[in-house]
C-alpha cells in the first residue's frame, strides 16, 4: 500500500500586500504534513515575489513564516526561484540570509534527500548554460544510485512549456535531458501543466489573478513516485463570461444579485456590440464588489483570427537562427556571430 512521504509546494510569491494570507497558506501546508505523519515538506522556488528591492514587511514576513515550521517541528527545504535572485549565474539569493534559522535548510547548489527509497535532487533556478550544466554533473553522480528512484525538483522553464501569458517556452534544456529521473516536478508556472512522459510544472501554492485556473495548492508525493494536488483554501478569482448582445434586463440583473459581494474575486467579462457595451456601468459593478472587462465583437474576433503563435528567444537560440540564416543566405557568419554575441552581451 502506498504512503505519502513529503509535501511540496511552491510559487509563494510574497509581497507586503498578501503576507498575512501566504502565512496562512504556511499554516495550511504545515498542518497537511503533520496530519500525513510527515515531518519534512519543500518548497520549489519564488518565495518572493520581487527581483529587486524587498520592502522591510517582506523581509520580516520571511522570519515569521519560517517561525511557523518551527512551531510544527517540520523541516522545511527550499531551492530559490528566479524571483529569489538577482544574478542567474550566482547561487546566492535573498533567502541566504535566513540559512541559520531552525528548521530551515536552504539549497544553494544542488542536494539530494533520500526519503524511503526515492532520492529527491533538489535544484536551483540558474540562467539556462548554468542550470543545464549542474544538471549533467548531477546525471553523472545519479549513476552510481541505480537501486533508487530519482526525482528531479526544480524551478525552471523547459522546450515546449508554456508561459503564464500562454506563450510557447523555445530553449535549449529538452525533455530528454530527463531520461535518468523517474520523474521530474518543477515550479515557475502557476497552473499545472505536464511536458513530457513523467514531467510536470506543478501548481502555486494558491491564485494570484483572473489569468490563472484554481487548481492550487500543496502536492504530495507517495513512495511510488506518485502525486496528488490537494487543494489549499484562498480567495479565489473567477470571470463569468457574459454575451451582453443576448443577456435579458432580468438575467443580467439575476447574475448581479448572484455574485454581488462575494467571497470571491468576480470578473463580468462582457462580450458585445459596441453599441450594446455602451450601457455597462461598471461604476455600478464596483460597488457591488465586481471587476468588469469589456471586450468588442469584431475587434476581438480579429484579433483572434490573426494572431500569430509567440516564442520567446534567449541567447543561445538567437545564435542558432543566426547561425542557420548564414548558411542559408551563404553568408559568412564568423565575424558576424562575433558581433551578435557582443550586441546580447550589452557590450
Amino acid at each position: 500500500m502506498k504512503k505519502p512521504i513529503i509535501t511540496i509546494s511552491t510559487d509563494w510569491h510574497l509581497n507586503y500586500s498578501n503576507t498575512e494570507q501566504i502565512k496562512y497558506l504556511i499554516t495550511q501546508q504545515c498542518e497537511l504534513t503533520k496530519s500525513l505523519g510527515l515531518t519534512s515538506t519543500i518548497c520549489l522556488g519564488d518565495i518572493f515575489d520581487k527581483r529587486a528591492g524587498q520592502k522591510i514587511e517582506e523581509l520580516c514576513s520571511i522570519d515569521e513564516i519560517l517561525d511557523i515550521f518551527t512551531e510544527y517541528k517540520i523541516e522545511l527545504y527550499a531551492i530559490p526561484g528566479n524571483h529569489d535572485k538577482q544574478n542567474y549565474d550566482s547561487p546566492k539569493s535573498f533567502l541566504q540570509p535566513y540559512k541559520h534559522h531552525p528548521n530551515f535548510h536552504y539549497i544553494d547548489l544542488c542536494y539530494g534527500l533520500p526519503i524511503d527509497g526515492i532520492m529527491f535532487h533538489l535544484l536551483p533556478f540558474f540562467k539556462e548554460d548554468v542550470w543545464l550544466k549542474k544538471l549533467h554533473e548531477l546525471i553523472d553522480y545519479i549513476e552510481d544510485f541505480s537501486d533508487k528512484k530519482h526525482i528531479l525538483l526544480s524551478h525552471q522553464a523547459l522546450n515546449g512549456s508554456k508561459n503564464n501569458d500562454g506563450t510557447n517556452v523555445a530553449n535549449n534544456i529538452s525533455v530528454s535531458e530527463f531520461i535518468k529521473f523517474d520523474k521530474v516536478l518543477l515550479g515557475h508556472y502557476h497552473n499545472q501543466q505536464q511536458v513530457g512522459t513523467n514531467i510536470y510544472h506543478i501548481p502555486a501554492i494558491r491564485q494570484k489573478d483572473f489569468g490563472e485556473d484554481n487548481q492550487k495548492g500543496f502536492i504530495v508525493v507517495y513512495n511510488d513516485g506518485s502525486f496528488e494536488l490537494v487543494k489549499s483554501k484562498f480567495i479565489e478569482f473567477e470571470v463569468v463570461q457574459i454575451d451582453f448582445d443576448k443577456i435579458s434586463k432580468k438575467d443580467y440583473l439575476a447574475l448581479q444579485k448572484q455574485y454581488s459581494n462575494s467571497d470571491k474575486n468576480i470578473r463580468f467579462e462582457f462580450y458585445g456590440s459596441t453599441e450594446n457595451v455602451k450601457a455597462i456601468n461598471k461604476d455600478e459593478l464596483v460597488v457591488l464588489g465586481i471587476d468588469a472587462k469589456i471586450k468588442i465583437k469584431g475587434v476581438e474576433e480579429s484579433i483572434t483570427e490573426y494572431k500569430e503563435e509567440v516564442i520567446i528567444y534567449n541567447k543561445d537560440n538567437i545564435i542558432d537562427k543566426f547561425i542557420s540564416f548564414c548558411k542559408e543566405k551563404e553568408i559568412d557568419q564568423a565575424d558576424g556571430i562575433i558581433y551578435l554575441k557582443e550586441k546580447l552581451n550589452g557590450k
